[in-house]
């Protein structure tokens, strides 16, 4: 028996565009019902230096 809690591996996606509103919603929704945890994005939406 291990000393740490065994958790189950959880996956995610990382998106960085989408043409409008309803696009990003259908993107979650697909997601949430491929069973993705997670769905994050920038918080840059152009080209910028670091």
């Amino acid at each position: 028996m291990s000393r740490f809690p065994q958790r189950p591996f959880r996956f995610g996606i990382q998106a960085d565009n989408a043409p409008s509103r309803s696009a990003w919603v259908d993107l979650a929704r697909r997601c949430e019902g491929n069973g993705y945890s997670t769905l994050t994005m920038p918080d840059h939406f152009g080209d910028q230096l670091a």
